[in-house]
């Protein structure tokens, strides 16, 4: 029954994960909206391909993980939002993180490893460039994305309730909490030095710019939210439902 069930099963709460859900749907459309937009103002064509590739990839993440989710959202109206149906949402979205995020921090990063290709940069520049990689995108973005995905998938799909995937699942999505806030940290300085000193900023392009650093800042948490929670959940029914069969199995063995 555990695995049948859907994974929320209280009222209140399984009202507050729908919010949650739908929260999440609602802001993915609308970064895909603005891509749009931009697109239809010619933004793109003005500003560039250095522009356009990594605001590509994120849109192109955004409409992947705007399906994902409101095929959970769909579910969870419906209240049929089983532990494997959460497993592929999870799984997908961990798989979309790790391939989009490597080739937005790659190659549409500060240093991207086109300059070093073309041999435009300095050894120091590239040693620099390689450190990031190491500790930034390995160890906080794509080997926690890369365990996160795989725990998913052993845990609600296949439905190995060990404890060992349960903490997996947790670490990466704090992990993921611990991204979102760097990168909120760093966008928010950039923008900050940027429309302090630049005699070509303008009030609109910083409320643009500040609405979309916190936007993403607010859709980074609920996600995480929604992993950990129903993580915790699963878990917690499952353990309760193995308990009481152990009960009944004892039971049945002293009445014989």
């Amino acid at each position: 029954m555990a695995e049948k069930n859907p994974v929320v099963e209280n009222k209140t709460i399984n009202n507050i994960t729908s919010v949650l859900y739908a929260f999440v749907v609602i802001m993915l459309f609308m970064g895909i909206a603005g891509e749009v937009a931009l697109y239809f103002v010619s933004a793109y064509t003005r500003f560039g391909f250095d522009f356009y590739l990594p605001r590509f990839i994120r849109s192109i993440e955004s409409i992947v993980l705007f399906v994902i989710f409101a095929y959970g959202l769909y579910n969870q109206i419906l209240d049929k939002l089983t532990p494997k149906i959460i497993g592929i949402i999870l799984t997908s979205y961990f798989a979309v993180y790790v391939l989009m995020n490597g080739i937005v921090d790659i190659f549409g990063g500060n240093y991207q490893i086109t300059d070093f290709i073309s041999g435009e940069e300095s050894k120091a520049v590239l040693m620099s460039f390689l450190m990031n990689v190491a500790l930034y995108i390995l160890c906080i973005s794509i080997i926690p994305g890369i365990l996160g995905g795989l725990a998913s998938y052993s845990f609600f799909i296949r439905g190995k309730n060990s404890k060992k995937w349960e903490l997996m699942i947790i670490i990466s999505a704090a992990l993921r909490i611990l991204d979102t806030i760097i990168t909120f940290i760093k966008r928010f300085k950039v923008e900050k030095f940027y429309t302090a000193n630049s005699s070509t900023a303008t009030l609109g392009e910083a409320v643009g710019n500040v609405n979309e650093i916190i936007a993403g800042f607010m859709l980074g948490i609920a996600f995480t939210a929604l992993i950990i929670y129903q993580t915790y959940t699963l878990y917690r029914k499952r353990r309760m439902a193995m308990d009481l069969s152990n009960e009944e199995q004892l039971v049945e063995a002293t009445v014989q």
